[in-house]
């Protein structure tokens, strides 16, 4: 990046505003708490303003010079016009509702990650690349021998596996390897939740300029349905649909949600590792947030 496309970011991009904001600790603990930790979709407006009243009488120790003096559904209004939040009205409501966007998501992270961390863990993420590469290398392969010959080898791996445990030798993780691992989880599965907001974004995009079309369209309805129709699939055609509607029939089918189910109750993390979004709090997150990414392309259908 050259210096002007810096500086034109540092003016206009809202994540860089708001970590110029006088307010940005309000914002990004309050927001974050909210929105990320918590994982809370769109809110109401009165339920919103609700919870900030509370924490600013929480930080407005000094009744006679509040810290923020101001109401709560300004501060609202404020975070909106400056892009932060999106201000609407969802279907079949008539109050406004709230709901982070991508840019609060990006300065939350980074802010997030200046944190100090006690320990870094580098194994797990090797062997994710490691498994990233295997299956970049097998997937493309259109040889059946050397794939044939890459599951025998797999089984085989598994075969000494179960040799091993049926013979009494149960291979445990350590504490460091557990931290590693539990680390990585963690840091994905939040990842993994934060972009949902910007794919839902981008998909509210499309649906935008599909209704300014309408808007302003001038010729005949059938040119109209065929130019909408041709936007419906190229929502689902981009390699960002595709990969979203992958994992979206992947997380619905029955195999992996009873995998998801089972395994976190019994994944036990350790005691300084433990974060205010718990192993057993992604199953239910993770469909939600899908659904909500699919709204504005089913809105636009």
């Amino acid at each position: 990046m050259d210096f002007e496309a810096i500086d034109s970011l540092r003016d206009r991009h809202p994540a860089w505003r708001l970590l110029r904001a006088g307010n940005a600790a309000l914002v990004l603990s309050f927001l974050g708490q909210h929105f990320v930790e918590r994982n809370q979709g769109a809110t109401s407006a009165s339920s919103l303003a609700s919870v900030l009243d509370d924490a600013l009488y929480a930080l407005n120790t000094d009744a006679e010079q509040p810290r923020f003096s101001r109401s709560p559904l300004e501060y609202l209004d404020d975070w909106s016009e400056a892009g932060w939040l999106r201000r609407f009205y969802p279907p079949g409501s008539d109050e406004v509702h709230f709901d982070a966007l991508p840019s609060f998501e990006r300065a939350c992270a980074w802010v997030s990650g200046l944190g100090v961390r006690s320990f870094v863990g580098t194994e797990s993420r090797l062997q994710a690349v490691i498994e990233l590469l295997r299956q970049i290398v097998h997937g493309t392969e259109s040889d059946p021998q050397v794939r044939l010959a890459e599951l025998h080898r797999r089984r085989a791996e598994i075969d000494q596996e179960i040799d091993a445990v049926e013979a009494g030798n149960l291979s445990m993780l350590d504490a460091t390897a557990l931290r590693d691992r539990y680390q990585l989880f963690a840091s994905t599965a939040r990842d993994l939740l934060s972009d949902f907001r910007e794919v839902e974004e981008n998909f509210r995009g499309l649906d935008r300029t599909a209704r300014e079309q309408i808007a302003l369209w001038g010729g005949s309805k059938g040119d109209l349905l065929t130019q909408l129709v041709g936007s419906r699939a190229d929502i689902g055609a981009s390699d960002q649909g595709r990969s979203f509607h992958s994992f979206y029939d992947f997380l619905l089918s029955e195999t992996p949600q009873d995998r998801l189910s089972a395994l976190p109750p019994r994944a036990a993390p350790p005691p300084e590792l433990r974060t205010a979004r718990p192993l057993c709090a992604i199953n239910p997150h993770c469909p939600h947030a899908a659904d909500r990414t699919r709204l504005p392309v089913r809105q636009l259908s």
